[in-house]
């Protein structure tokens, strides 16, 4: 058998690899023939084509798999390693202030004030109970916006995980959310103030007990279920901000200024550029400032 019909005969059995790999094998045993000169030896060394080919495939599936493993212990250390937990009493906390500027999070009902996260370092993510009980929680500072590093894949969206008890009671509420989410699932909160921002991402709350709130929609979406008793202020610029209120209609009373948006509560709808008033304002008193965007209250 000749060298030209050796490397033929091994180029036919690697057919299964990569055409990369291929002609790296070929051109290393053709080198290998070149540097012996001895055509006869080398085969005699290298037994039959057959074999040689089977070899050099195992070889090479055995290191994708060690290449693979790597890749899977490195990409579980960086999901750990971004990894965070804080735990708190409820009988510390008198405000809660979220500010987060994108990020996924969920608010969950639970026995003690927690918070876990995935996708951000400790060098980015803030979450601190002063003396005076005031729970902050931040993301402001720097997100990686990277998807793919040498093949691990990183997550540019952080996600972070709160639980609050059961019939929390603050005396101050404040969340914003940037380009983000913020949902809430079956927690029962009550605070003395509040103030809910959305800038142009999406925020779902339910369900909230409030006094003296505050609600700014810009770009984005916010749906809020619960009461809000005392004075509320909404505005909303392009976006859209829906308001779900247990009570009695004839509670309340409302004014605003509308631009080119909508304003409807429960059955009244006010659209086009203009104010309207209210003849008595109520202790329940609604104020809404709707630029471009909807604003939708309903009270049942």
């Amino acid at each position: 058998m000749t060298r030209e019909d050796y490397l033929n005969k091994l180029k036919d059995n690697l057919g299964i690899l990569s055409q990369k790999d291929i002609e790296n094998a070929v051109s290393y045993y053709s080198n290998y023939f070149a540097d012996t000169n001895d055509d006869a030896k080398v085969i005699n060394e290298l037994g039959s084509p057959e074999n040689l080919a089977k070899k050099i495939i195992e070889n090479i599936q055995k290191k994708l798999q060690e290449l693979s493993k790597e890749k899977n212990q490195k990409s579980q250390t960086e999901e750990n390693s971004d990894a965070l937990f804080f735990e708190f009493d409820k009988k510390d906390v008198k405000t809660i202030r979220l500010d987060f500027g994108i990020a996924n999070v969920v608010l969950i009902s639970g026995a003690k004030i927690s918070v876990e996260t995935r996708g951000i370092s400790s060098d980015f993510f803030n979450c601190n109970l002063n003396s005076s009980g005031n729970l902050t929680i931040n993301n402001q500072k720097k997100i990686n916006f990277d998807f793919w590093v040498h093949g691990v894949k990183y997550r540019a969206i952080p996600r972070i995980l709160i639980t609050l008890p059961d019939e929390l009671n603050l005396e101050e509420l404040k969340i914003r959310i940037g380009a983000g989410k913020l949902v809430s699932k079956n927690i029962n909160i009550s605070s003395n103030s509040s103030f809910f921002e959305v800038d142009t991402g999406n925020l779902v709350l339910n369900y909230v007990k409030s006094k003296n709130t505050k609600i700014y929609c810009g770009l984005g979406n916010a749906n809020i279920t619960g009461m809000c008793l005392g004075k509320t202020e909404l505005s909303c610029g392009m976006g859209n901000l829906k308001l779900n209120l247990s009570g009695n209609f004839s509670d309340y009373s409302y004014d605003g200024k509308i631009g080119l948006g909508g304003f409807h509560i429960n059955d009244v709808k006010k659209s086009g550029v203009g104010q309207f008033y209210c003849e008595e304002k109520k202790y329940n008193h609604i104020s809404v400032n709707v630029g471009m965007g909807e604003v939708s209250v309903s009270i049942k």
